[in-house]
């Protein structure tokens, strides 16, 4: 996944910033490059706007821009000490690299991607301009990372909505979709530093969490690996000491497809059909108010498939009326 970011910006940074349009080309070097940033930060947008809007305003460029967020200019402490390392049982070998401990100066405000580039806003960019990232990507197996030739940012092997972070992409296809922000905005949208970042996700905290520092209190907060993922993952990293409650909703997911597939195969030779739907994110009193779709928007495709005439789809899985990867 991926965030945006815009100019006004420091010059403490990893190789995160967009130096000029040569940036985008498809040339052998940043596919190599690409590769191995397939599992890096979101993708996070910045605009040239933010030095004369109010720290905290929040406003889109264009209609298909992501909503930004003004950050004022400041600094910060960047890093982590050994007590920190210790406590939070960081190996040495990972720790190192979140020191030592420096004061970073933020000269200039700039603007944040509210959220990581969602699903939905990287599919506008596909549809409007026909490009097509390559397939394949970094994928869990239960007991490692390996890489997948057949997934994509539209199949990376699990569940998702139009609002969640779009996956499996890189550098490279980062670094061309900010260019079309640019086209699109006429603003210097670009990637942000890895100091901006941190800089803006920290708020002026300075735990090492953004509620508190202790480690108890992490599942109340957070979909972690907890004492339920041990079983159901297999992370190789210790396990926080508490429950989250989202393996349970995992495997009822996962459940429920499976259910599908079987009740559609068994009945294959009735008239009665058997679909999954995903309504997305809907503003009902478990989505909240601010989900992006209407009640009557989730319900249509519910109603179209309970309604299908026979010899209709059966053991799919749809949204929108169109058939959608498990």
């Amino acid at each position: 996944m991926f965030l945006l970011g815009a100019t006004g910006c420091d010059t403490v940074g990893r190789n995160t910033r967009v130096r000029g349009e040569a940036e985008v080309t498809l040339r052998p070097k940043l596919l190599a490059l690409a590769f191995a940033a397939t599992l890096g930060a979101p993708l996070t947008a910045a605009s040239a706007e933010a030095a004369t809007r109010p720290a905290g305003e929040i406003w889109r460029d264009c209609p298909q821009c992501p909503e930004m967020v003004a950050i004022p200019s400041g600094r910060f402490e960047m890093g982590s000490s050994d007590k920190e390392a210790e406590r939070e049982g960081v190996s040495d070998r990972f720790a190192i690299r979140e020191q030592p401990i420096h004061t970073v100066t933020i000269a200039r405000p700039f603007a944040l991607g509210r959220y990581p580039v969602t699903k939905r806003e990287f599919a506008d960019f596909v549809a409007d301009t026909g490009f097509e990232p390559t397939l394949g990507c970094m994928v869990f197996s239960g007991s490692g990372l390996k890489w997948d030739t057949t997934k994509s940012w539209r199949d990376p092997g699990f569940d998702q909505t139009d609002r969640d972070p779009v996956v499996c992409t890189d550098w490279t296809t980062a670094n061309i979709y900010v260019a079309w922000l640019r086209l699109k905005s006429r603003t210097a949208y670009r990637l942000p530093s890895e100091s901006e970042w941190e800089y803006a996700a920290r708020a002026g905290t300075v735990t090492t969490r953004p509620w508190d520092d202790p480690e108890a209190t992490v599942c109340e907060f957070g979909n972690v690996n907890d004492r339920s993922s041990v079983d159901a993952n297999q992370f190789w990293w210790s396990a926080h000491a508490c429950e989250d409650g989202w393996a349970p909703y995992r495997i009822s997911k996962t459940a429920l497809n499976a259910l599908t597939r079987i009740l559609a195969a068994e009945l294959k030779d009735t008239n009665i059909l058997v679909n999954a739907v995903c309504p997305g994110w809907v503003r009902t009193d478990m989505g909240g108010p601010n989900a992006t779709r209407r009640p009557e928007e989730a319900v249509d495709t519910i109603a179209w498939l309970a309604t299908l005439p026979d010899g209709g789809p059966s053991g799919g899985f749809f949204r929108d009326r169109e058939p959608i990867p498990w």
